[in-house]
């Protein structure tokens, strides 16, 4: 951390306003990963990022995106992430489907925590696409049983059971034994309680 602090310190005794931008951001992400997000947040805020540089200011975006979901400020959060959104949309394509897939599923996180159920759904859906297109099985799959989840509170139990089939035979076709063991086994549990139950308890995480 002390590094960061000296970084930005030579930084603005340059006065090179870019270098002064990274440093902040720098030490504000690093601020962030130790859990001093009000002091994170006060960093980023400092940050002025070229305005071209449309990577850089989403990741910006996205970390005060974290900072403010960290504070309990969920709508906050979700103001931050639809900025990310839109910088990371103007990115080139190898960068964009990935980020654009983080935000989705954030978003949809942040939705639930808002308890707008059939939003999160949306966005889970929305992120599954996405990962499905940057060839991340394991977050697809995750995505799709969130969605499932959330489409059974919802009380859309058929939709739910389609979207957990799809998930299933997702699982079943991959040869990483991390989805097998993992997400396959909560998918077959969902799947089967809608056999027998008409309403599905969300995760303490969900609610």
């Amino acid at each position: 951390m002390n590094n960061f602090s000296k970084a930005l310190k030579y930084a603005r005794k340059s006065g090179d306003t870019e270098d002064i931008s990274s440093c902040s951001f720098n030490l504000g992400a690093a601020l962030l990963a130790v859990g001093r997000t009000s002091e994170a947040l006060k960093n980023l805020e400092l940050v002025r990022p070229r305005e071209c540089d449309h990577l850089f200011t989403g990741d910006l975006w996205y970390n005060k995106c974290l900072a403010h979901e960290k504070l309990d400020d969920a709508v906050e959060a979700m103001k931050c992430i639809q900025q990310a959104m839109k910088c990371y949309s103007e990115c080139s394509d190898e960068v964009r489907v990935v980020r654009e897939a983080d935000c989705a599923c954030k978003l949809a996180s942040l939705h639930t925590q808002l308890q707008e159920f059939e939003k999160a759904a949306e966005k889970y859906a929305e992120a599954a696409s996405l990962y499905g297109e940057a060839d991340n099985m394991l977050q697809q799959a995750e995505c799709l049983f969130h969605q499932a989840q959330l489409l059974e509170h919802c009380k859309k139990h058929a939709n739910a059971v389609d979207v957990a089939e799809t998930c299933v035979e997702l699982c079943s076709k991959q040869p990483d034994a991390g989805v097998g063991k993992y997400t396959k086994p909560l998918i077959f549990q969902f799947y089967f309680a809608n056999l027998t139950s008409s309403c599905t308890v969300l995760p303490d995480h969900l609610v």
